[in-house]
Protein backbone atom coordinates (compact mmCIF):
# COMPACT_ATOMS: atom_id res chain seq x y z
CA UNK A 1 0.00 0.00 0.00
CA UNK A 2 1.36 3.37 -1.11
CA UNK A 3 1.90 6.28 1.70
CA UNK A 4 -0.78 8.33 0.47
CA UNK A 5 -3.71 5.72 0.37
CA UNK A 6 -2.12 5.07 4.28
CA UNK A 7 -3.13 8.29 5.38
CA UNK A 8 -5.70 8.42 3.30
CA UNK A 9 -7.41 5.49 5.05
CA UNK A 10 -5.93 6.70 9.02
CA UNK A 11 -7.57 10.18 8.11
CA UNK A 12 -10.65 8.48 7.21
CA UNK A 13 -10.48 6.14 10.22
CA UNK A 14 -9.92 9.07 12.79
CA UNK A 15 -12.68 11.77 11.56
CA UNK A 16 -15.02 9.30 11.11
CA UNK A 17 -14.79 7.48 14.24
CA UNK A 18 -14.50 11.89 16.02
CA UNK A 19 -17.83 12.16 14.96
CA UNK A 20 -19.40 8.67 16.21
CA UNK A 21 -20.12 8.25 12.33
CA UNK A 22 -22.23 4.45 11.64
CA UNK A 23 -22.92 3.20 8.43
CA UNK A 24 -26.91 3.46 8.42
CA UNK A 25 -28.83 0.55 9.63
CA UNK A 26 -25.75 -1.42 11.25
CA UNK A 27 -23.76 -0.52 14.31
CA UNK A 28 -20.41 -0.84 11.81
CA UNK A 29 -17.84 2.54 12.10
CA UNK A 30 -18.53 4.68 8.80
CA UNK A 31 -14.87 4.14 7.97
CA UNK A 32 -15.89 0.51 6.58
CA UNK A 33 -17.90 2.32 3.50
CA UNK A 34 -14.92 4.14 2.81
CA UNK A 35 -12.58 1.01 3.15
CA UNK A 36 -15.17 -0.40 0.54
CA UNK A 37 -15.41 2.45 -1.86
CA UNK A 38 -11.72 2.38 -1.92
CA UNK A 39 -11.59 -1.25 -3.21
CA UNK A 40 -13.84 -0.52 -5.70
CA UNK A 41 -11.92 2.21 -7.40
CA UNK A 42 -8.91 -0.21 -6.80
CA UNK A 43 -10.57 -3.10 -8.53
CA UNK A 44 -10.84 -0.38 -11.83
CA UNK A 45 -7.33 1.79 -11.13
CA UNK A 46 -3.61 1.09 -9.80
CA UNK A 47 -4.00 5.41 -9.42
CA UNK A 48 -2.87 6.23 -6.00
CA UNK A 49 -4.79 8.98 -5.80
CA UNK A 50 -8.00 7.75 -7.17
CA UNK A 51 -8.44 5.35 -4.56
CA UNK A 52 -7.29 8.05 -1.77
CA UNK A 53 -10.26 9.69 -2.56
CA UNK A 54 -12.07 6.87 -2.52
CA UNK A 55 -11.10 6.89 1.29
CA UNK A 56 -11.57 10.11 2.37
CA UNK A 57 -14.71 11.18 0.19
CA UNK A 58 -16.99 11.90 2.84
CA UNK A 59 -14.63 13.66 4.99
CA UNK A 60 -15.47 17.46 4.16
CA UNK A 61 -18.88 16.35 4.12
CA UNK A 62 -19.44 14.85 7.52
CA UNK A 63 -16.57 16.28 9.27
CA UNK A 64 -14.48 19.28 10.37
CA UNK A 65 -11.76 18.47 7.82
CA UNK A 66 -11.63 20.63 4.58
CA UNK A 67 -10.49 21.03 1.07
CA UNK A 68 -7.51 22.70 2.49
CA UNK A 69 -6.50 19.33 4.76
CA UNK A 70 -7.17 17.13 1.95
CA UNK A 71 -4.49 18.90 -0.12
CA UNK A 72 -2.02 19.47 2.48
CA UNK A 73 -1.48 15.84 3.72
CA UNK A 74 -2.56 13.69 0.61
CA UNK A 75 -2.68 15.65 -2.80
CA UNK A 76 -4.12 18.51 -4.37
CA UNK A 77 -5.50 15.78 -7.03
CA UNK A 78 -7.07 13.92 -3.83
CA UNK A 79 -8.73 16.91 -3.24
CA UNK A 80 -9.69 17.93 -6.67
CA UNK A 81 -11.31 14.71 -7.15
CA UNK A 82 -12.97 14.69 -3.51
CA UNK A 83 -14.51 17.29 -4.13
CA UNK A 84 -15.97 16.68 -7.18
CA UNK A 85 -18.00 14.50 -5.05
CA UNK A 86 -18.92 16.65 -2.35
CA UNK A 87 -22.07 18.38 -1.65
CA UNK A 88 -22.23 22.03 -1.78
CA UNK A 89 -25.92 22.05 -0.54
CA UNK A 90 -25.22 20.37 2.98
CA UNK A 91 -23.38 23.99 4.53
CA UNK A 92 -24.65 26.61 6.02
CA UNK A 93 -21.10 28.62 6.20
CA UNK A 94 -20.81 31.11 3.59
CA UNK A 95 -16.66 31.13 3.55
CA UNK A 96 -16.54 27.00 3.03
CA UNK A 97 -19.84 26.77 0.45
CA UNK A 98 -17.57 29.70 -1.66
CA UNK A 99 -14.34 27.81 -1.22
CA UNK A 100 -16.29 25.21 -2.25
CA UNK A 101 -17.62 26.77 -5.37
CA UNK A 102 -14.50 28.18 -6.36
CA UNK A 103 -12.45 24.28 -6.64
CA UNK A 104 -15.45 22.23 -8.09
CA UNK A 105 -15.54 25.12 -10.78
CA UNK A 106 -12.23 24.60 -10.99
CA UNK A 107 -12.56 20.86 -10.83
CA UNK A 108 -15.25 21.17 -13.72
CA UNK A 109 -12.77 23.47 -16.09
CA UNK A 110 -9.84 21.18 -15.63
CA UNK A 111 -9.45 19.47 -18.96
CA UNK A 112 -11.50 15.73 -18.81
CA UNK A 113 -7.67 13.93 -19.47
CA UNK A 114 -6.56 15.70 -16.22
CA UNK A 115 -9.55 14.97 -13.65
CA UNK A 116 -9.68 11.19 -13.91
Amino acid sequence: MDNIVRIAELMANVGHDAVGQKRKFSALPYHTHCRRVAELAADHTSDKNIIAAGLVHDLVEDTALEYTHLATYLSVRVAQLVMGVTKLNVYGDNDKLNTLHAVSYTHLTLPTTERV
